[in-house]
C-alpha cells in the first residue's frame, strides 16, 4: 500500500495492529520510563539534523514512510482522572524547518 497522507497510516497493515492493539496498553505511570518499561510500547527516539538542502517534498514522503513502517511513534498521551495513557494521534505529524 502506497502511504500518500498522515491518515494513511491507519490504514496500513501496521496501523491496523497499531490502532487494535492500543487500548490495551497498561497506563503509563509517575516515575516508570516510557521508553524502556517491561513489556511496554515499542518505542524510540529519533532526532535529525541535516546540514545540506534537501527536497522538502522527499523529506515529507520518508516521513510517512517511516511513520507507516513504525506508527507507534504518531502515539501521543492523554490524561485520565491523574495517570497517563497512551492514544491514537490522527492529527498529522509534519516536517518542518527550524534552527
Amino acid at each position: 500500500m502506497e502511504i500518500e497522507t498522515y491518515k494513511d497510516i491507519f490504514k496500513s497493515k501496521n496501523g491496523r495492529i497499531y490502532l487494535e492493539q492500543l487500548p490495551h496498553l497498561e497506563k503509563i505511570r509517575s516515575g516508570q520510563s516510557f521508553l524502556y518499561r517491561k513489556n511496554g510500547n515499542e518505542s524510540m527516539i529519533m532526532e535529525l539534523s541535516m546540514h545540506d538542502l534537501v527536497d522538502a517534498d522527499l523529506l515529507e514522503k520518508a516521513l510517512l514512510r517511516s511513520l507507516s513502517r513504525y506508527p507507534y511513534l504518531t502515539s501521543k498521551f492523554i490524561q485520565v482522572d491523574g495517570d497517563f495513557y497512551l492514544s491514537a494521534n490522527f492529527l498529522p505529524m509534519k516536517v518542518v524547518e527550524t534552527l
